[in-house]
């Protein structure tokens, strides 16, 4: 699975030998052409793949749903959404994400390993580099003369399909593309919804379990892996420790920890209640979580939870989404934390002292 890292990077930029994927330029190149061209090209590679190995890399279910596909290549081949309105809102694309059974990792390796040069229908294998939890490939693309990414994601898979999680944690929902919202906006609020918890604590940490105070919250969420408890409480004689009227707990190494990637359980976790079918759906977007924060927490959880998620892109030591760029780095992060801020009744232009502070001090 991508590394967080790796979900804020621009897509289409991977170097191998003296070729570099190339962004498509809807504006120059047919969405209504090129899709099904390299959708053509995909079928192929995972027959051909299924005639090495006895089993199709992504079966014609998968075809059909494009349940395949992760972030904005799912909307990107979803032909239901006109081409006019889809260059609108993204008038080029990057990688091609596509999620793969993390057990075929070693047959998938070696298929693009002995496949280099190959020729798979309009695509034509330039080579691969091994990322975290991912393949990334370089093709050449036929008729268009174009060389494009088209990244393996390693996930897990249930019934022939990426598990709920595994679509989860990849998404980029259409309603937030509409938006101009980038799917990483979804997974920082993720991780600040628990923000409203925060509480000065004690934490034993090291071998010498040495007394630290934090406030960072009992749960941590992780793109890759789930949500997890961060600390258990650090029992004397069956009670919880006390220092400086301050609970006491011990650190959990993420190595210990149990990862929950059922969504309903995340959802109680962070609303403490119980979802509903359309409180669910909701939590699959960002422009659905603003409305679950502003529905289910109290108005200053709601402004303790967008501090967290502000200062995720803007806050100290915040990573550049466009680095070396600090104008379109903006553009990216800008219409999330506006959103938001409009939504829970704040003057985002308070924040923009903030904001210029950040790109002053960030290199």
């Amino acid at each position: 699975m991508k590394t967080f890292k790796e979900l804020l990077k621009e897509g289409g930029n991977v170097v191998i030998g003296d070729r570099e994927a190339e962004r498509i330029d809807l504006k120059k190149i047919s969405r209504d052409e090129v899709v099904p061209v390299i959708r053509q090209g995909l079928k192929i590679i995972s027959d051909t793949f299924e005639k090495d190995y006895g089993f199709p890399i992504w079966d014609d279910e998968l075809f059909k749903s494009n349940k395949y596909l992760s972030g904005s290549a799912f909307h990107f081949f979803d032909m239901a959404i006109p081409s006019s309105i889809f260059i609108s809102k993204k008038p080029s694309v990057g990688d091609i994400d596509t999620q793969v059974d993390i057990l075929i990792y070693p047959q998938i390796k070696e298929f693009l390993d002995k496949s280099e040069g190959k020729i798979f229908g309009p695509l034509t294998l330039i080579g691969h580099k091994v990322s975290s939890g991912q393949l990334i490939s370089l093709w050449e693309l036929q008729p268009f003369n174009t060389a494009i990414q088209i990244d393996l994601e390693f996930v897990d898979f249930a019934n022939g399909k990426p598990t709920d999680w595994a679509q989860f944690s990849h998404s980029s929902a259409w309603v937030d593309v509409n938006k101009g919202i980038k799917g990483v906006a979804h997974k920082f609020l993720m991780q600040s919804l628990h923000a409203d918890k925060k509480e000065p604590i004690i934490i034993l940490t090291g071998k010498k379990r040495t007394p630290k105070e934090t406030d960072k919250t009992k749960l941590a969420f992780s793109v890759q892996k789930g949500l997890r408890v961060r600390y258990i409480p650090h029992l004397v004689d069956g009670v919880q420790q006390v220092i400086d009227g301050k609970p006491v707990y011990d650190e959990l190494e993420s190595k210990d920890s149990v990862f929950i990637t059922e969504l309903k359980t995340i959802f109680t976790m962070f609303f403490d209640k119980e979802p509903s079918a359309t409180e669910l759906e909701d939590m699959n977007s960002f422009s659905g979580a603003v409305q679950l924060v502003k529905r289910l927490k109290s108005h200053a959880e709601a402004i303790e939870v967008y501090e967290d998620f502000f200062d995720r892109f803007f806050g100290k030591g915040a990573q550049k989404i466009v680095r070396g760029n600090n104008e379109k780095d903006l553009e990216e992060k800008f219409p999330g934390v506006a959103m938001m801020a409009s939504e829970l009744g704040l003057d985002i232009n308070k924040y923009t002292p903030r904001i210029t502070k950040y790109y002053q001090e960030s290199k």
